[in-house]
């Protein structure tokens, strides 16, 4: 047990540190504070892992992390969990030590125990995480637990979820809001999420879209989302049918799990539910009656199959890991750019509309490494499209004003393949009328 002589001394050379990060440039200081940090966390997790018990438990470890009264169970429980890797294997807290893994890609480390304990020592698992950003770390552990769920696993923690689902309302004395909460299985809960998104999108839209500069919309997201929560239960006109929209991949061998696009392996029980109320996609591809998946340059726009393609491959956008249903498709090497991208598979990436309108902005291109992960570089002058506005600027619309009369609707040339709608991918789900001709796909692209 610490003394208060001890605790005023280590006080007294912690408060030296920070007044050296506070004089310090503000690379340096970002730099300073992560490895501090990390080292703080390893020191802690080192600790902690004295504490779990030897089938696992994190109680008691969780309990002493909380102990000082001014830490969040949520935190607490995220401390013991880390510590349960650390005291499967002790290099995890030196990797954090030396700055090679932040406390969050250890975090994934230990979510992806839940699934098999042996992620805390697949060493290749772990250098693929360290080798990347947390973000890409979630796929990384995604693609992880897939390979290691079986039918039976998947099928028990589905009617594990089940059992435990559940809904409350209560006053939020913090903000003074009536809250509602809502617990359930994964598959149920990213139904409904993905229902609220095809709504906001129509709220967005309504509020003044991508033409309106986004601190003057009326409404931020968060708000939308509510509204659009409002609109699904209670009705509204242009509120989307009652039919999620969702991408099912199913092994055609049938030993291995289905799996949910943006979620995972899933049980049978939960692929049968969603075949009887969820709105799927299914593309078939062979040598007789196959789409193509390269287009060069016959065509700007991705195309239908091209899109499911891309869901499949992607998941959702390849930086920040945001559901695919609000992803844009990005051209890597942009169409309008002197070196003249394709519109093929490899050269396409799902990107949501933040993600999308940063790369522009801060003349940045997608790179797919050999691991399947995503990166980016500084753009080459070929890859840049003509206009593009300095860093941290946003590129003024390109569209045409409104007019006041309404101009006949272009059909696609025969031959042509499906336009995919950046939003709301009408060329793969029926969508209801208001949800149609969004903006362009990949519109920054020039």
């Amino acid at each position: 047990m610490a003394t208060a002589l001890q605790v005023k001394d280590w006080l007294t050379d912690f408060d030296a540190l920070v007044a050296r990060v506070d004089g310090a440039s503000p690379a340096e200081a970002r730099v300073m504070v992560e490895l501090g940090r990390a080292k703080l966390d390893a020191a802690e997790a080192r600790r902690l892992a004295g504490e779990v018990g030897a089938d696992g438990d994190t109680r008691q470890a969780a309990r002493t992390a909380r102990s000082g009264g001014k830490r969040s169970k949520a935190s607490a429980r995220r401390a013991a969990e880390r510590a349960r890797a650390v005291s499967k294997n002790q290099r995890l807290a030196d990797d954090m030590d030396s700055g090679r893994l932040s406390p969050e890609q250890v975090d994934l480390i230990a979510g992806a125990m839940e699934t098999d304990e042996s992620a805390a020592t697949d060493q290749d698992l772990i250098d693929r995480i360290a080798d990347t950003s947390v973000d890409q770390g979630r796929k990384i552990v995604a693609d992880w637990k897939h390979r290691k769920t079986t039918k039976d696993q998947a099928e028990a923690e589905h009617r594990r979820q089940r059992r435990l689902r559940s809904l409350r309302r209560y006053l939020n004395k913090t903000k003074g809001l009536d809250t509602i909460t809502f617990e359930g299985d994964t598959v149920t809960i990213d139904e409904i999420w993905n229902l609220l998104q095809q709504r906001e999108r129509q709220l967005h839209d309504a509020d003044g879209g991508r033409d309106l500069d986004w601190t003057r919309h009326p409404r931020t997201r968060e708000q939308r989302l509510f509204d659009a929560l409002h609109d699904l239960i209670c009705g509204a006109d242009g509120a989307p049918a009652a039919r999620p929209s969702a991408v099912l991949v199913v092994p055609v061998d049938g030993d291995d799990c289905a799996e949910l696009v943006g979620t995972g392996p899933i049980s049978d029980t939960a692929a049968r539910t969603l075949l009887e109320r969820a709105g799927l996609s299914m593309m078939l591809i062979n040598e007789l009656t196959g789409e193509p998946l390269w287009l060069s340059r016959r065509a700007r726009h991705a195309s239908a199959a091209q899109l499911l393609t891309l869901v499949v491959r992607d998941g959702g956008c390849v930086q920040c890991g945001a559901p695919w249903i609000r992803c844009h498709t990005h051209h890597l090497t942009p169409w309008n750019a002197p070196a003249q991208g394709h519109t093929d598979l490899d050269n396409l990436a799902l990107l949501c509309p933040s993600c999308h309108t940063n790369l522009h902005a801060d003349q940045l291109t997608l790179i797919r490494k050999p691991d399947g992960t995503w990166g980016t570089r500084a753009a080459l002058d070929h890859e840049l499209t003509p206009n593009r506005p300095e860093p941290g600027r946003r590129r003024p619309s390109r569209r045409k004003p409104t007019t006041t009369t309404t101009p006949a609707r272009r059909r696609t040339p025969p031959g042509q393949p499906v336009r995919a709608d950046n939003h709301t991918n009408p060329a793969l789900f029926d969508q209801p009328a208001t949800q149609r001709g969004s903006p362009d796909d990949d519109a920054g692209d020039g």
